[in-house]
């Protein structure tokens, strides 16, 4: 849904706050971001949401989380006011919520140095550890996990998916689901249960030029932003580091040694003070490598994906771990 400045004055209206400027607008995966400038010179984030099912339940709980971070040191968005905002159009409902401002830019994957690794490890860590005795709802990530199974599952088996993807992609899946299932299973009766954030990925982290307001900092480096908490779930969090893991595997160009290295052993756990075992962190990473693959074949015609770098490296990454059969 596109706004127009008055549109988004009479939004702010709404919250008794009066607009000076619209600095800048930014479209996401979920929603629309509206950074202003009010009368007092102050600034705030207005977020539009897409209209799908669910959405202001998600919107709650994500506000709820992030609320509960307010008095830690960590750059979480952060809802200014627990009113959200119906916003009808001819055809749809969309939701608005205001945050926090947060400065500082996210980055392309390839451009991630060592210390943004690291910071990215730390970061996580510190919300893990910040989060450890949440008590609001939030979903569970093994139901999803099944669900995400079963999909892919039923994808898979199409006889017309085998025939085009060994004909067109030269490639044949050799996972066994009942292995993935297993996994789920595994990890949920660990009851190591926390809220995870789940898409800890390159465009919901802003870094910034440190300063000496910045509390996670490596060098000249800052972490000035941690935003979208709506895939927010409970589960191990060796799920959210895995995810983060399957991205910068596939995304970032850096031996996987290092990867490893920088994310896990001196941002996470080091710095991050979380050192225990991350318990099948490889199959956790084969889990979302073979889910991103299921998205790439459901989502793109078979013919152009040979020219989609993401879409190789996956491939490749699971061959490597023999999920797959590439001829």
């Amino acid at each position: 849904m596109e706004l127009s400045d008055e549109k988004i004055g009479s939004i702010l209206s709404k919250y008794k706050l009066t607009l000076d400027t619209v600095l800048a607008r930014q479209s996401g995966y979920r929603n629309k971001s509206h950074i202003v400038k009010l009368e007092d010179s102050s600034k705030l984030n207005l977020i539009v949401y897409k209209s799908e099912p669910g959405i202001v339940e998600r919107i709650k709980r994500a506000n709820r989380l992030s609320t509960s971070l307010a008095n830690s040191k960590l750059p979480i968005r952060i809802p200014l006011s627990n009113k959200i905002i119906e916003i009808k159009s001819a055809k749809t409902v969309h939701y608005a919520s205001i945050y926090n401002y947060l400065g500082g830019d996210t980055i392309e994957w390839e451009a991630y140095s060592m210390k943004h690794i690291k910071l990215l490890g730390w970061t996580m860590a510190e919300f893990h550890n910040q989060t450890a005795d949440y008590a609001e709802t939030l979903p569970d990530i093994s139901t999803e996990n099944y669900r995400i199974i079963d999909r892919m599952l039923r994808y898979f088996a199409k006889q017309t998916v085998k025939d085009a993807s060994l004909q067109k992609l030269k490639i044949k899946l050799t996972v066994d689901f009942d292995d993935l299932r297993e996994l789920v299973g595994e990890l949920d009766q660990t009851n190591i249960i926390q809220p995870l954030h789940l898409d800890f990925v390159r465009g919901n982290i802003l870094f910034d030029k440190s300063s000496e307001h910045h509390s996670y900092k490596i060098g000249s480096i800052a972490v000035s932003g941690i935003i979208d908490l709506e895939k927010a779930s409970f589960g191990h969090p060796v799920w959210d580091v895995g995810r983060t893991l399957a991205f910068l595997i596939v995304d970032c160009p850096k031996p996987t040694l290092k990867l490893f290295k920088y994310f896990v052993q001196s941002g996470y756990q080091k710095r991050g003070g979380r050192p225990g075992v991350l318990p099948h962190l490889e199959q956790v990473i084969g889990f979302y490598l073979l889910y991103d693959l299921y998205k790439f074949l459901r989502d793109n015609p078979y013919e152009d994906l040979e020219q989609n770098h993401h879409y190789k490296q996956t491939r490749n990454e699971l061959a490597m771990r023999n999920m797959l059969q590439y001829k």
